[in-house]
């Protein structure tokens, strides 16, 4: 998100320099030469030196690699709104270009919409790259016909004598438009990321949860740039004072008490209304703000930079200047706070009195809401015993009674509302195996299974707690592959699975495929894969080219152990297929804890190069996958499907 809204305050600013120091014969030939320099580009491809190497940050890395395959294209894209509303504005002089900008919105909401639904399912990626690329060359072709056209064109600015022009006369932009146009834009981009990533950590980790608030983002546009009517200040502010107001007690209510935290489907209800709203709002006075054409590119720049501050702001400031997810709050507060402006504003240009007191009521609705919901994430990181947030998670300590009365307190560690490992904190339990991890799921029966090894190498993708380390023995090697050092910071200094585990242990920071993949074979008699993020297992993890990398490192008589633990995806007929290509057998091991103290049910697959290696007495009760008809295809680093396999 952050890439795509900073290129396109680059295609916006070239659009507006063209426009501005130009004449058109010169915009024609600059146009066509980018354009004809984009399709050099095309097929686009990602070269392997753009893996990450070590543990350095990320976030540079995937804007470089970002920037080197699609940037020139994408900047392209990105310039032809303003630049053809521009051409369009000169060429029909009396018409409004405004709902171009609108239309331009749909085919954004429709791509998103069909892109997982209708083009995902159905073609791999070197056939979708193909498609899209053909699509660009007719693009292309199409926007040098219009700019050779325009070669053609008076070379002067827009008329302001025009009916439409002269009805923006009295929209002249000042500085302060300028101020408030990059106000809220960068508002709703925050609240937009914000919300989406409340929605899909803290709520429900639902895969393709997220188009749902961009749809909505993209929607409010659609409607404030058609046509006046769809935005209603009086209808729009009285719902947006409901959903601030709601979405403040939420949040409040779930930072004071996690355990009690209202529905999924009434904070969903809420936060998704609420930000519509919200867009709505920001967008819609954005579309009443509209300059005279001749300010057309300067206002299109300003909403972009401001779309790009939002970016900024929620994926490279708050993640090193906050330790949890404060930019939502700290959003609604900002977006409360542009009411009150806008109904000052309002109230100035009407000189009614009503309108004063309500501006002045928005703003001390601002202070008193922003001050209770702010207290309560404070009363959170006081009560948590460590908070820590990074590019990849928010994570979370805390010591937590049990309902069990005979058990200990443990120690639990949450990325969002998700789980992800814990401790008894009794001395004389905290070596015992929690959560997904105990003696009868589908690992702890591997390990049992092959106890009667000595000096066994086992590797597990995917730290968490460290608790697998509990059942390490003397003379064993664990290697532990991670790819957040906070993970690793956490285990070592708020746990003690590893420090107390008999065998010896490493800890390799990186994407573990890419860790494995530069590894000589390391002859595991045991690999463990259980990577999560959120609640699912990253896709790359999961294809075809992983498998071979995984069984590279196996012994012939190794087990590979994965956690498919999921509520929203089902998993195993991607795991079946993927067995059934590498001529594996496979065992379904279904943990049913049935209310243990420190342990929670969990799904399993355990795979072996033959049928002898799973013959152990303990896999009597998995379940082979013979009899599971399905219709997913083999996933590759090619081709993956999430919408296919949501249950």
């Amino acid at each position: 998100m952050l890439f795509f809204q900073t290129t396109l305050v680059c295609g916006y600013f070239y659009a507006h320099a063209t426009m501005r120091w130009l004449q058109p014969r010169a915009q024609s030939l600059l146009h066509c030469g980018l354009l004809a320099a984009g399709l050099l580009v095309l097929p686009l491809q990602v070269s392997a030196r753009w893996k990450p190497v070590g543990a350095a940050d990320p976030v540079f890395l995937i804007l470089g690699l970002l920037a080197g395959s699609v940037g020139l294209p994408y900047f392209l894209l990105s310039s032809t709104g303003p630049l053809l509303q521009a051409w369009y504005a000169k060429q029909f002089a009396g018409r409004s270009p405004y709902r171009l900008f609108a239309l331009s919105n749909l085919g954004s909401l429709l791509a998103l919409i069909t892109y997982p639904t209708c083009i995902e399912p159905f073609f791999p990626l070197p056939t979708q790259t193909m498609l899209w690329s053909t699509g660009f060359g007719v693009f292309a072709l199409a926007t040098a016909c219009i700019a050779w056209y325009v070669r053609t064109l008076p070379p002067t600015v827009v008329p302001e004598t025009c009916a439409y022009s002269r009805s923006l006369e009295s929209t002249l932009p000042r500085s302060g438009d300028y101020v408030l146009w990059t106000a809220l834009a960068a508002c709703a981009s925050v609240l937009l990321l914000a919300f989406t990533t409340h929605i899909t950590q803290n709520i429900a980790p639902i895969p393709l949860l997220w188009v749902a608030p961009l749809t909505l983002y993209l929607l409010s546009f659609i409607l404030c740039f058609d046509s006046t009517r769809w935005y209603w200040r009086p209808g729009v502010l009285t719902l947006l004072a409901l959903g601030i107001s709601a979405s403040m007690f939420l949040l409040a209510e779930t930072e004071a008490d996690a355990e009690h935290e209202p529905g999924m489907q009434l904070q969903l209800a809420v936060f998704l209304t609420t930000l519509f709203a919200a867009c709505m709002f920001c967008h819609g006075e954005l579309a009443r703000r509209k300059p005279a054409m001749r300010y057309l590119t300067t206002y299109y720049l300003v909403i972009a930079v401001g779309g790009a501050v939002g970016g900024i702001f929620v994926g490279l400031v708050a993640p090193r200047l906050f330790n949890d997810m404060l930019e939502l709050p700290l959003g609604l507060s900002a977006l409360a706070l542009l009411v009150a402006i806008v109904l000052a504003q309002a109230a100035r240009q009407s000189r009614q009195q009503a309108s004063r007191v309500a501006a002045v009521a928005a703003g001390v609705a601002v202070c008193v809401l922003s001050a209770i919901t702010l207290s309560h994430y404070v009363a959170k990181g006081r009560d948590a015993r460590l908070q820590l947030r990074n590019f990849y998670a928010a994570l979370r300590v805390t010591d937590e009674e049990t309902e069990d009365e005979e058990s200990s307190p443990v120690r639990a560690l949450y990325h969002g509302t998700i789980l992800h490992g814990s401790q008894f904190l009794d001395p004389a339990r905290r070596l015992a195996p929690t959560t997904y991890y105990g003696p009868d799921s589908g690992v702890g029966i591997a390990l049992r299974a092959l106890a009667s090894r000595t000096a066994m190498r086992i590797g597990v993708v995917g730290l968490g707690v460290g608790t697998l380390a509990s059942y390490g023995r003397q003379g064993e090697r664990w290697r532990f592959y991670e790819i957040n050092p906070q993970v690793i910071s956490i285990a070592t200094s708020a746990f003690t699975f590893l420090h107390e585990s008999a065998a010896q242990y490493e800890v390799i920071l990186g994407d573990a495929r890419l860790s494995l993949e530069r590894e000589t074979p390391q002859h595991y008699d045991l690999l463990v894969l259980d990577a999560f993020a959120g609640d699912t297992i990253p896709v790359h993890l999961l294809t075809q080219e992983a498998l071979s990398v995984y069984l590279r490192h196996l012994r012939e008589d190794g087990l590979l152990a994965v956690h498919i633990s999921n509520k929203y995806v089902d998993l195993l007929p991607v795991m079946k297929r993927l067995a059934e290509a590498a001529h594996l057998v496979i065992r379904w091991v279904e943990d049913n804890t049935e209310d243990k103290p420190g342990l929670a049910d969990s799904d399993w697959v355990v795979l072996a190069k033959t049928p002898a290696l799973l013959s152990h007495s303990l896999f009597a009760a998995a379940r082979p996958l013979d009899g599971l008809q399905t219709s997913v295809p083999l996933w590759t680093d090619n081709y993956s499907n999430l919408y296919s396999i949501l249950k």
